[in-house]
């Protein structure tokens, strides 16, 4: 039986969470027998190789919700996704990133007739524009909307005064295991000099700029401490953020930054290097998991949940007591000794995920009143999406009347 498994992703070309969850799941349901496809919308370089064994499209469109273009463009797009997919498939699934990029896949369940469209929503903070509310209200009801922690799904909802009657249900967002290895850094170790910093994680990240402004308060506290920050991950915006970054330092004699830019696999003498890294969500369970001081950033509010595990579990979400950044890194230069982990070995399985599909009808059952009123599975979108006039469009002819007008 031939099986289908589609992504729809922002992009493949770059190194970070989503990048490797795709690239070790795809690789788990390819030995499942599953045909993987990924539509993304960003181009560039792959740096995960794994990711290039797969059919891929790259389709810009994506970038923008599809209610925001006339039907006839829409429907292009549509069309140009469905003749990317082969229709011999007995079972096909739809696996969406993002609120934008579930507005595309929800109309390609819908041409495809016979697809499961699952929104997992993989960024840490979700919100939802006014349209697409009640669209995530009925995935919701279908147990097909996701979360990556266990509170991503209450904090999308909450202050709406909707009722979470199953729960707020997450998946984990595994990554691929060897995205730390034995490889060969170029970047030169023994120039490090004093104490050193890592910053893992995508440079455009709020919590990076957060993490490279705590290591400014912390050298101005420190003066007579040399230190060594390195900056793993890249970004579309690198030179920019660089430039920021090196304005902030600038006059400072006793730090040395090194950016690495996108880097994969990350190079084990490097990051065992590190005094204490900061970071968060997979990055931070990635190098945590080298023995590594790790502290953990919440990227709602920035604020540290502490050193994972030893003062907590957590890599993303703590509802526990939090402190700054700079009080943790404090804690660990003062007290090294007390922080100290050791290197543990994580599970890394989909078989949760994959039963959860495969199991369609008991957790992916069709909600009881949409059932009663006779809708296939998009129909309730399409109607939705058919009948929205396209705000952009529609602000920018008002403002062409207006300026003709004048005129």
């Amino acid at each position: 039986m031939e099986k289908d498994y589609i992504f729809f992703a922002d992009t493949i070309n770059r190194v970070g969470g989503a990048q490797l969850y795709m690239a070790a799941k795809s690789c788990f349901l390819t030995q499942q027998g599953w045909n993987v496809y990924i539509c993304y919308h960003q181009d560039g370089n792959i740096f995960i190789k794994d990711l290039q064994n797969y059919s891929s499209l790259q389709c810009p469109y994506l970038f923008k919700p599809s209610y925001q273009f006339l039907k006839s463009k829409r429907n292009n797009v549509v069309n140009l996704i469905c003749d990317f997919i082969p229709n011999a498939a007995n079972s096909l699934v739809i696996e969406s990133h993002s609120r934008t990029l579930a507005s595309w896949a929800e109309l390609i369940a819908e041409k495809k007739g016979n697809a499961k469209h699952i929104c997992y929503d993989l960024n840490e903070c979700i919100k939802i524009p006014k349209p697409m509310f009640d669209f995530y209200k009925f995935k919701y009801k279908r147990h097909e909307l996701f979360g990556i922690q266990p509170c991503s799904i209450e904090l999308l909802f909450k202050g709406t005064g909707f009722e979470l009657k199953y729960g707020s249900p997450c998946l984990q967002a595994y990554g691929a295991s060897e995205c730390v290895s034995d490889c060969e850094s170029s970047i030169n170790t023994t120039e490090f000099k004093g104490l050193i910093i890592g910053v893992v994680g995508r440079l455009e990240k709020a919590y990076v700029w957060e993490s490279a402004k705590t290591v400014k308060d912390f050298v101005d506290l420190h003066s007579d401490q040399d230190v060594t920050l390195v900056f793993i991950g890249g970004s579309p915006k690198e030179v920019e953020i660089r430039s920021q970054i090196a304005e902030l330092f600038k006059g400072i004699q006793n730090i040395k930054i090194y950016y690495t830019g996108y880097l994969y696999p990350i190079p084990r003498s490097l990051v065992t290097s590190f005094n204490v890294c900061l970071a968060s969500a997979g990055a931070a369970s990635a190098i945590s998991r080298e023995g590594v001081v790790t502290i953990s950033i919440d990227p709602r509010d920035l604020m540290a949940n502490g050193v994972i595990s030893v003062t907590t579990m957590s890599s993303t979400f703590s509802e526990g007591e939090k402190k700054n950044i700079l009080w943790w890194l404090e804690q660990v230069y003062t007290h090294p000794e007390d922080f100290l982990v050791s290197k543990t070995e994580f599970a890394y399985n989909f078989s949760t995920h994959i039963d959860a599909i495969n199991n369609g009808e008991k957790v992916f059952s069709y909600n009881t009143s949409f059932l009663n009123n006779g809708s296939s599975l998009s129909d309730w979108f399409v109607k939705f999406i058919n009948s929205y006039s396209p705000i952009n469009l529609r602000n920018i002819i008002a403002s062409a009347v207006r300026t003709v007008r004048r005129y």
